[in-house]
């Protein structure tokens, strides 16, 4: 048995309303739609982007009434608070050039245009000689525009590995901090911003001289750029700033040494900080930029420390007990030689007293300006006599991913003189994705017949998967320099496809990439590897089967 009620509205009854009041609201009502004009046209925005001109309407044809869309007004805010500097607003401007040269990316603000366009971006690009010239500087014109980003491009077959770049002061060349727009080899990673706080407002790159360092193909180039002042002039090289400056600094001396682990280490406001790296042979500029331990087959050794340390005042390092120095050195690799010799400043400077570490104080008895140092060591111990190094690189900033090309060349070298093709990835970011395994396929050579049809397989070594990034081993000691591809399917290509090759100087190991996009495109490669009659040809499947299978 159920039992419904009727529901009755409790509380007071409601009070009618009087007519002179309900005159009083139409005639409100009339007056709000008299003002605002809902079906008139400037008071809704379209659903597409955001261009600050209403879209042309057919002529003769009578606007209906739009409500305005939920979406606009998240627009408007993204597009006041988007930074020109993204690498979606850059590559839209970008022009290809198969050569070397400079690449500026220069803007113009624009006040009183629309709200999303306030910036408009111009590429300038100069071609460089065959030898750069870092006496005679490029000047980039910017014509009282904000340079917002620096790179440099080059030949697909001559792809740098890595880019630094150094500003004129009146004490000598300072590291500059910068960061690539993109990681990608084909996109942004050799187009370099300034680090800000604010991504809206980024920092432009300041008027003066620079020198841009390159790594590639087993050395580096040089050349100079220049970047004038709003009245066309390039300024003199500025006053460094010193970090005694905004406080004293605490001399290394000071440090508590007796707890130190064997190695390479620092002095930070009076506080010893273990820097790691491998002791070994004494390394240039161009091998320890390069960082590499080919041919092991195993983990590779780093013999180049990184850190971030701006008011490091002093550097050194820590032998096993029982060790006695016997004499040390400090050499600046990079930017250039340092103008004085470093004092060294430990317990057994004066010869007298046996010392197991070396401590060196910054010339000047200022803090260790960011460049790339290598500390040379001879001691004796129960084993006899030792001379070794250590490589330290002090970063003008917080230590960023290393780049993709670079990190590649560091973790596959290890497969050089082997066969095969390389994958996998390192050093992932804190918090980001996971690196892949590094790994060594066993590569088949191709002989002399290719399939026709996508759906048979290909007959040759199969890649799971979409590399962006490729390392052929190969054996011998001969030193490849070229390697090229062609697609075999889906589609039959006669023409080689442009991609981008770092030959790096070690034997028995080369990196391609794709030139024109991220990642290689799903199908069948005929890769050729070396020139002549020692090159080598090998059919490569990109996400297919083999006959095998």
């Amino acid at each position: 048995m159920s039992v419904e009620f009727e529901p009755v509205r409790l509380g007071r009854r409601s009070r009618r309303i009087e007519p002179v009041t309900l005159g009083a609201l139409a005639v409100v009502v009339a007056l709000g739609f008299a003002v605002f004009k809902p079906w008139s046209g400037s008071a809704a925005a379209p659903a597409g982007p955001v261009d600050g001109s209403p879209a042309p309407a057919a002529e003769g044809a009578v606007a209906e009434p739009q409500p305005t869309p939920d979406v606009v007004l998240p627009r408007v805010i993204q597009a006041r608070s988007a930074s020109p500097m993204s690498w979606d607003a850059i590559e839209g401007v970008l022009r290809g050039h198969d050569a070397w040269g400079v690449r500026a990316i220069v803007t113009v603000r624009q006040v009183d245009s629309p709200i999303n366009s306030r910036y408009r971006l111009l590429e300038r690009w100069y071609p460089l000689a065959a030898e750069g010239d870092a006496a005679q500087p490029i000047v980039v014109d910017s014509i009282d525009r904000g340079v917002l980003a620096l790179g440099v491009t080059f030949p697909p077959a001559h792809t740098p590995l890595d880019v630094r770049i150094w500003r004129k002061t009146d004490a000598g060349l300072e590291w500059v901090d910068t960061e690539p727009l993109d990681p990608v080899p084909s996109g942004g990673a050799f187009l370099y911003r300034r680090p800000g706080a604010n991504p809206a407002a980024p920092r432009t790159w300041a008027s003066g001289q620079y020198r841009i360092d390159v790594l590639v193909d087993g050395s580096i180039r040089r050349f100079g750029i220049a970047i004038p002042d709003r009245f066309s002039d390039v300024p003199s090289p500025p006053e460094r700033p010193s970090l005694r400056d905004m406080g004293p600094l605490v001399a290394p001396t000071r440090a508590l040494l007796t707890e130190l682990p064997v190695g390479l280490f620092a002095t930070v406001n009076g506080v010893a900080v273990p820097l790691g790296g491998s002791e070994g042979e004494p390394l240039d500029e161009t091998a320890a930029w390069l960082d590499v331990d080919p041919g092991t087959g195993r983990e590779p050794r780093s013999f180049l420390a990184r850190a971030y340390l701006p008011r490091a005042t002093g550097l050194g390092v820590a032998l096993p007990a029982r060790s006695v120095v016997m004499g040390g050195s400090v050499t600046r690799l990079a930017p250039d030689p340092l103008p004085v010799e470093p004092q060294r400043v430990d317990a057994g400077a004066d010869g007298r007293t046996p010392s197991a570490l070396a401590l060196f104080r910054a010339p000047g008895g200022s803090e260790w300006e960011p460049g790339v140092y290598r500390l040379s060591l001879q001691w004796g111990d129960v084993e006899g006599l030792h001379d070794r190094s250590w490589h330290v690189e002090l970063r003008p900033g917080p230590v960023h991913q290393t780049p993709r090309l670079l990190a590649a060349a560091r973790g596959w070298a290890r497969y050089a003189g082997s066969t095969g093709v390389i994958l996998g990835t390192t050093e992932p970011l804190t918090g980001g994705p996971r690196s892949a395994t590094i790994r060594l396929v066993r590569l088949r050579p191709d002989t002399t017949t290719y399939p026709v049809a996508a759906d048979i397989g290909c007959g040759g070594t199969v890649i799971d998967g979409n590399p962006g990034i490729l390392g052929f081993a190969y054996p011998g000691d001969e030193y490849a320099t070229t390697a090229s591809a062609r697609i075999l399917l889906p589609y039959l290509s006669r023409r080689d496809q442009v991609m981008l090759t770092a030959a790096f100087g070690v034997r028995g190991l080369i990196i391609v990439a794709p030139a024109r996009r991220p990642i290689l495109a799903p199908g069948t490669y005929r890769f050729k590897v070396g020139d002549g009659e020692r090159s080598r040809d090998y059919a490569l499947c990109l996400g297919m089967q083999t006959f095998d299978d």
